[in-house]
């Protein structure tokens, strides 16, 4: 590759070209093949010049015209010096085009880097990237974007080095620095779709240990290009994201980040329907009763009725019908849906809720998970030792509704009895404290409701009663991420007696329980997850008695996710498992291997010194079995993310208070300007053209 520079020594006044504005080198992509062919074809021109042309005989008017024919006969005369020829020039100069088109001249962008300079390639190929592309050109918007990606890999400076990174719910380097640019391309179409939401932020930390400059002097290296092809797909309205740290921020800081965006512009119309949400759990009453939990979402921008058919094993069940409401632009719709299903009190069986209606995004048309039998769990309820008589709310409903195996209900008194001796305790699994504060926690993990924790630098105290802070507060931020609370959804929820969470900070002592703020009120946390010596327990701002939020189903889907959290039970029978979970295998005794078979067959080597097997992420969502497992033998693997099925796209990059706009291939790497070149060509064949007709006509 050959490029002339505004700095080179062979242009004229050297002296004074700092003086005005820097020019774009032009550089020649294609040097090799335009060479070879000028070797053939500008001896191949001049050489027809040197043929003796054969003319007929004709009479002329005026032996004026002689001269002409005299400097003709010149010309047709072998080895002869050709004289100069205006015909001779202009095919010259369109050969000229023609060639150096050949050769793919072109610009350099402002930004798009020179000789030695690194670049990393991130690929979204998330669910979301499944969606129709901005043309039908391209079936998706992964391929449009790899189609942009591959193009911008064959129009950066062959000196540079280009990295290769995937990003969806972990980001996977497909090619270290190269600068084999078909090692590039062959690798971009490799990647794959999946049904996996997008992580940026663990892709931008990942870059971290890439970007770290090799040149001794780090300060006078440039940081890398990193080019984003992605849709852009913003959080839904509402949605609360958790990559604002000084980590991610610092890595950010450490690169140059470019976003090139792909699909359909922001302000087209979406027509997708999704499952969002689904969790289900037997019937307190009637273990033979499933209660089936979900959320439907809607990108139309009308109300819709989706159809909807449920299947629990072979059986179909009457699914109510639910009712979304027209989407807008900027946001989605959704509608919770709540029934009961029949299923087997003694069998695993698999429970499928479907829309039966084509829309932009497939994979999260169904969701589906396992409903296993119930299992052991003993849980001990601690209440105070006189309780209000006002209380309308029974918190022995609520646990019983998870079928334990035992359900022991004491007061604080009988419990500080017990706690003399823990080992009393040890055959609980969860222990339950509702309004009380132990002297002592059990070894056991624990949900304390109101009640205060005998942890250091934890506090909960009341509100005086003129306090503005003592009002009923909304939750104004909740980790909808974590596991505790997965698909329960807190928009509705109001709390009304709450109390002053205090939590340890950095300066707290350090035999100080790690504390995690899972939801906040207006002024202070109102649910945490505190890690005391690798014994997890729950505390909450608010007790069990009279607050309107525990007598609806997001309460409960809560109370799922802590019971299954703390007892580290994780049933599939509490809710749908997802493309960003892991799965535990117990392989049967003497296995080699666990072969899978679903979207995606595998096979997965057993450690003989490991009785378990942890498999997962799963990048397409589906029904898998496990063949050589004891348990589970089958899951179903859900996408299930109101974010991807959103579908939305954005020409405004966000990600840790940074914003990035969109640009494209053509701004972000060199220009390909051969087409200028071949249309010169023409422009002189056709003035070549016209001094042929005229000299004919004299």
């Amino acid at each position: 590759m050959r490029t002339f520079s505004p700095n080179s020594p062979f242009l004229p006044f050297h002296a004074t070209i700092s003086s005005v504005p820097p020019i774009s080198p032009i550089t020649f992509l294609s040097p090799l093949p335009a060479i070879i062919a000028a070797a053939i074809a500008l001896p191949l021109l001049l050489a027809l010049y040197f043929l003796k042309l054969r003319r007929r005989p004709a009479r002329v008017s005026s032996t004026i015209l002689w001269q002409s024919a005299a400097r003709d006969l010149q010309v047709n005369t072998p080895f002869r010096i050709i004289r100069p020829s205006w015909i001779l020039l202009l095919q010259l100069l369109a050969l000229c085009c023609f060639l150096l088109a050949l050769a793919r001249p072109a610009i350099e962008a402002q930004d798009a880097g020179s000789e030695g300079t690194r670049v990393i390639l991130l690929i979204d190929n998330s669910a979301s990237m499944l969606a129709p592309a901005r043309t039908s050109e391209h079936a998706s918007r992964l391929d449009e974007a790899k189609a942009q990606a591959t193009r911008l890999a064959r129009r950066l400076p062959t000196g540079s080095d280009v990295m290769l990174v995937s990003v969806a719910a972990e980001p996977i380097t497909r090619v270290a620095f190269t600068r084999n640019r078909a090692e590039i391309t062959r690798a971009i179409e490799t990647i794959h779709p999946t049904d996996q939401p997008a992580n940026l932020p663990a892709a931008i930390n990942l870059l971290r240990a890439f970007t770290a400059s090799t040149s001794e002097d780090a300060e006078s290296a440039a940081p890398p290009r990193v080019l984003l092809f992605s849709d852009g797909n913003p959080p839904i309205p509402g949605a609360h994201t958790s990559d604002a740290n000084p980590d991610l921020a610092a890595a950010l800081a450490a690169i140059n980040l470019e976003f090139v965006a792909a699909g359909p512009p922001p302000e087209a119309e979406r027509n997708n329907l999704a499952i969002t949400a689904l969790a289900a759990r037997r019937d307190e009453s009637d273990p033979a009763l499933i209660r089936v939990y979900a959320r439907v979402q809607s990108t139309i921008p009308r109300a819709i009725e989706p159809p909807l058919i449920c299947r629990m094993g072979d059986q179909l069940v009457p699914v109510p019908a639910v009712s979304i409401p027209a989407a807008s632009p900027a946001s989605v719709a959704s509608a919770p849906l709540s029934f009961t299903a029949p299923a087997s009190s003694t069998q695993a069986l698999t429970l499928t809720l479907s829309i039966t209606r084509q829309d932009d995004l497939a994979s999260d048309n169904t969701a589906a998970m396992r409903i296993e039998p119930p299992s052991s769990l003993r849980i001990l309820y601690v209440h105070p030792n006189s309780r209000l008589e006002s209380q309308i709310f029974q918190p022995e409903d609520a646990l019983a509704a998870f079928e334990p195996e035992s359900l022991d209900s004491i007061t604080l008194a009988e419990y500080e009895r017990r706690i003399i001796s823990p080992s009393n305790l040890t055959r609980f699994s969860l222990i339950v404290f509702d309004g009380v504060r132990p002297s002592a926690l059990p070894p056991a993990p624990t949900i304390s409701f109101a009640s205060p924790v005998p942890l250091p630098a934890v506090g909960l105290s009341r509100y005086e009663p003129d306090d503005p802070a003592a009002a009923p507060t909304p939750f104004i931020f909740w980790k909808r991420t974590h596991p505790l609370l997965r698909y329960a959804a807190l928009d509705t929820a109001l709390i009304i007696n709450h109390m002053r969470l205090t939590l340890p900070s950095e300066s707290a002592p350090t035999d100080a329980p790690t504390a995690t703020v899972i939801a906040t009120g207006r002024t202070a946390p109102l649910i945490a997850l505190l890690d005391d010596k690798s014994t997890p327990r729950i505390i909450t701002a608010f007790p069990l008695a009279n607050e309107p939020w525990l007598r609806e189903p997001a309460f409960h889907i809560f109370l799922a996710n802590a019971i299954d959290f703390l007892t580290l039970s994780s049933a599939p029978s509490t809710r749908a498992r997802t493309t960003t979970d892991t799965l535990t295998i117990r392989p049967n005794p003497g296995a080699q291997s666990i072969e899978i078979t679903g979207p995606i067959t595998s096979s997965r080597h057993i450690d003989t010194d490991s009785a378990l097997l942890t498999l997962g992420p799963f990048p397409l969502a589906g029904a898998y079995t496990f063949a050589g497992a004891i348990e589970p033998t089958a899951a179903a693997i859900n996408l299930l993310n109101a974010n991807e099925s959103a579908i939305a796209t954005s020409n405004i990059l966000t990600i840790a208070s940074t914003t990035t706009q969109a640009t494209s291939v053509a701004s972000a790497a060199i220009k390909e300007i051969w087409h200028y070149f071949v249309a010169a060509a023409l422009v002189l064949l056709t003035i070549e053209w016209l001094v042929v007709a005229r000299r004919m006509r004299l």
